[in-house]
């Protein structure tokens, strides 16, 4: 339950993040950055969550280089860092948004009180989309308790050992089978 909640939270901090984005963004070239690499975010969390990379060939890395949402030396970079590849995700959003901050009309706001507010907004919506993805890794890591997948366990031990007993009265002829 608490994995199930947790991704829906991650889904509504990507979309909150992409709607942010569209709204202070003025560049096309930063904000389809944003775009794209808030739908990478997506697919990495799900390779991150299924325990393989995303460049495997179970993955959708190299189906999102070909439909053009991230480039293959991109793609590379996600493979060979240290980090997970989710967080990586995190760091292109905020290096994005720094070079819009930075740019000359890079944002459609243009004074700094509320270019501060908006990027202190962006900055809180990725921070919990951090958070959602730290907190499924964690779960899939704890698992279930050993208690919970005992208990079932046992109850199919005791099912399949009396059942054969109670149908054979009423099975007739077709007990031996």
């Amino acid at each position: 339950w608490e994995g199930r909640v947790l991704w829906g939270l991650l889904i509504y901090g990507t979309i909150q993040f992409v709607q942010q984005s569209r709204q202070f963004v003025r560049h096309s070239d930063h904000s389809k950055r944003l775009m794209c690499f808030a739908i990478v975010f997506g697919w990495t969390c799900k390779a991150q969550l299924s325990e393989r990379s995303f460049q495997s060939a179970d993955e959708e890395g190299n189906a999102l280089v070909e439909r053009n949402l991230l480039e293959a030396e991109e793609l590379y970079h996600m493979g060979v860092q240290s980090g997970w590849q989710p967080y990586y995700c995190l760091d292109v959003l905020r290096a994005t948004l720094a070079q819009a901050w930075n740019e000359e009309n890079g944002l459609w706001l243009q004074e700094a009180e509320t270019k501060g507010a908006a990027f202190r907004s962006i900055e809180a919506t990725i921070e919990d989309m951090s958070k959602a993805i730290g907190g499924m890794i964690r779960v899939k890591a704890a698992g279930l308790p050993v208690t919970y997948a005992s208990y079932f366990t046992i109850l199919q031990v005791i099912f399949f050992a009396m059942a054969p007993w109670v149908w054979a009265a009423k099975g007739g002829w077709l007990a031996p089978l």
